[in-house]
């Protein structure tokens, strides 16, 4: 079966090629993939950018899938076969303190789909059953791929930022986790900017005006009671930092590639309250799937369609900021059943 698969340790060793069909093992279910999402994760892999030098090809890429359960492993109850599902793609190792205490995506043995494991840019891929989020049927492929990136969206929002009705929210950097963080916002009757550089005028900006959400290039006059930094940019960390009301939050969850300067002094004395956001948890996964199914439905307008066989122009679609999130496209034909499931 084809799929998209970073076959070397150099800048740009991702392609699309031939790999096996998998089968579930004990505990695993087959997935048959919708739909998977390409992000900035996917895109430093393939860079091999620093922080990235763990993953060790080959690698099958991809870990925002939604899809259908084709069959099921031993130990699996058979009643999910047929069902609609997407994944979570941090997963823990299930049995340590951080994962007892509900952060699995901060686990010290975490596993990263499509990065230390196969991902789902391809049309069948093995999970397992425990990770599956059940996802309405008749919900687009468009909106349900959504299901990852605003799970992580939504832990920042809510999680973290606590976002209440009538709060003023900024959030800088409009790339897919910024623009859906601040749709978790808008719909939780806040008062949200969406801040982004001139560069983002020419995609990102527009999508988030059509979504209904105001927009600025550059600073802000306001004094927000919460500030999302999406960019990952220290500019904008600090701008965050400086601007955010006295006792007001900021909530980091771009992740930033070089070191980053804060007058934490100056935010002491304001007591300005700066927390960090990573992943996501099972919870904000069941969150980010009612809001797909309800308030956030048109969030699918963000989305972009490319068949698996593009899949690296897809991906240099997304490095250049040329849609806001591509998505890969791929079916396939359902294995042959087998006396082992």
């Amino acid at each position: 079966m084809p799929a998209f698969v970073k076959w070397g340790t150099g800048a740009g060793q991702a392609d699309v090629r031939e790999v096996p069909v998998p089968r579930a093992g004990p505990g695993e279910v087959l997935l048959r993939v919708e739909a998977c999402g390409l992000c900035g994760s996917d895109v430093h892999a393939v860079r091999g950018d620093h922080g990235y030098e763990w993953v060790r090809p080959p690698v099958v890429l991809g870990h925002e899938a939604v899809g259908w359960v084709a069959e099921v492993g031993a130990g699996v109850d058979p009643a999910l076969r047929g069902r609609r599902a997407g994944v979570v793609s941090i997963r823990g190792c299930r049995c340590c303190p951080v994962c007892d205490g509900g952060q699995p995506q901060l686990c010290p043995d975490r596993t990263v789909m499509g990065l230390s494991g196969p991902g789902a840019a391809t049309p069948w891929v093995t999970v397992p059953a425990h990770w599956l989020v059940p996802l309405p049927e008749d919900l687009p492929r468009r909106v349900a791929v959504l299901l990852e990136p605003l799970s992580v969206a939504v832990r920042a929002a809510e999680h973290h930022g606590e976002v209440a009705a009538g709060q003023r929210v900024v959030v800088s950097g409009p790339g897919p986790i910024g623009l859906l963080a601040a749709l978790v916002c808008q719909a939780r009757c806040a008062d949200v900017l969406v801040v982004g550089t001139t560069r983002d005028e020419t995609v990102r900006l527009p999508a988030a005006r059509r979504l209904g959400l105001r927009t600025a290039i550059g600073g802000t006059a306001t004094r927000p009671d919460l500030w999302i930094e999406a960019s990952g940019a220290p500019a904008a960390m600090a701008a965050a930092v400086h601007e955010v009301r006295t006792g007001g939050r900021v909530v980091a969850v771009g992740l930033f590639a070089e070191a980053v300067t804060l007058d934490l002094t100056a935010a002491v004395r304001r007591e300005v309250r700066i927390l960090t956001s990573y992943g996501s948890a099972p919870p904000d996964y069941a969150i980010a799937a009612k809001l797909l199914a309800g308030p956030l439905r048109e969030a699918g307008a963000l989305v972009t369609e490319f068949p698996l066989a593009e899949a690296p122009a897809a991906l240099a679609a997304a490095e250049q900021a040329r849609v806001v999130k591509p998505v890969v496209v791929a079916h396939g034909p359902a294995p042959s059943q087998s006396s082992s499931y």
